[in-house]
């Protein structure tokens, strides 16, 4: 699944990042939505709080981003002499004039050390990276703008979380696929979970819908895109690794079980645990759709994104960045949503989605199919 902006490139060196005292100078505006710039406040204040600078939509580190690893920015002459080594600089592309310096670390990997107005940038920058030490205070300019311990420790601790993240969505992306293929089938449907980042246990989940309410038919003739019928789904879970179990049965109840109806669990006769959901037809159609679209609607919203009225149809790469990022997605509608546990899973489908993308009849007819095997 994606995760925004990758940490490496194929040569292993990473992209560049800000240090946390040039990501303080960088101007409020400069940053793409208010939901970065409302996480960059929060860390600014509180540089144990949780922010993706990997992630961060910036025109400088964009502009870096663009020249490395293949090939580097044009070199400030004047900043790589003062400060003794290679001062790469960038531009803010888009006319805000804005300029920043880059310098690599002992390990190649790209920083954002340094960033100014352009008319200041050029007059200040030079004196800003200087590798001279001053007699006034016992340092180098330089050595105050290169990335800190404490730098480097917020860099490891965003690395591990997007590589927990990677795995949560892989853990998703399986039980969405895992539930769509359960619905098609007439048995219990296995599911293999990958191991947890570190660990080599694994564990499985099966997939079986222990029964279904006939889906209710409208007077306009209409099934599933405005049913409030209702299945159960049996979830039996396997294996040695809680985690993965945890991750699957934390993830995904919230997103899918039925407000009416919370879930039910308890032990079998052999220590697995076993999980009885209660699902909306409504929300098996989105899982449905989401099961069948590979890639996320590209773009990004003009507007922010108003509480729903209908579930919408979405790729399970966009679904699963919405459960565990939260960020907006684009339905096959074009309307942008949440979809997370906050959307309500009784709610009717989307007539656009549904006619742009026949997922709800379908899901009735195998609704239907299960109710005669029953």
């Amino acid at each position: 699944m994606s995760t925004g902006v990758a940490m490496e490139f194929s040569d292993g060196h990473r992209q560049p990042r800000p240090t946390y005292r040039v990501l303080k100078s960088l101007p409020q505006e400069s940053f793409a939505n208010e939901r970065q710039r409302s996480s960059i406040r929060l860390f600014v204040q509180d540089p144990t709080s949780p922010v993706r600078l990997y992630d961060l939509d910036q025109p400088l580190l964009n502009d870096a981003r663009s020249y490395f690893p293949d090939r580097t920015p044009d070199r400030h002459s004047e900043a790589s002499k003062s400060a003794r080594q290679p001062v790469f600089e960038v531009r803010d592309r888009d006319g805000a004039g804005w300029r920043g310096a880059i310098i690599t670390d002992d390990a190649g990997d790209p920083w954002l050390i340094y960033a100014d107005r352009h008319d200041h940038f050029h007059a200040h920058v030079a004196d800003a990276v200087s590798a001279t030490v001053s007699q006034a205070t016992g340092s180098a300019p330089l050595d105050n703008k290169k990335p800190t311990r404490a730098d480097y420790k917020i860099r490891d601790r965003e690395e591990r979380l997007v590589v927990e993240l990677l795995w949560r969505g892989e853990v998703i992306n399986r039980v969405i696929v895992g539930i769509a293929e359960a619905l098609k089938s007439s048995g219990p449907t296995p599911v293999e979970l990958p191991a947890a980042p570190g660990q080599p246990l694994t564990a499985s989940l099966t997939i079986n819908f222990e029964d279904h309410e006939p889906p209710q038919v409208t007077s306009g003739g209409l099934e599933l895109e405005q049913s409030s019928s209702l299945a159960t789904v049996e979830l039996k879970c396997f294996g040695p690794s809680h985690r993965a179990i945890d991750a699957a049965l934390q993830e995904i109840l919230p997103f899918i079980h039925s407000e009416t109806c919370p879930p039910d669990a308890h032990y079998d006769l052999d220590g697995n645990m076993v999980v009885w959901l209660t699902v909306s037809h409504t929300k098996l159609a989105q899982i449905m759709a989401a099961s069948e679209l590979a890639d996320p609607q590209t773009g990004l919203p003009a507007v922010e994104p108003q509480p729903l009225t209908h579930l919408h149809y979405v790729s399970r790469t966009g679904l699963t960045e919405a459960i565990i990022k939260g960020l907006p997605q684009r339905g096959v509608c074009g309307l942008w949503f949440v979809p997370t546990q906050d959307e309500g899973c009784n709610l009717p489908v989307c007539p656009d989605c549904e006619r742009q993308l026949p997922t709800a009849q379908r899901v009735a007819d195998l609704i239907r199919r299960h109710l005669s095997v029953q």
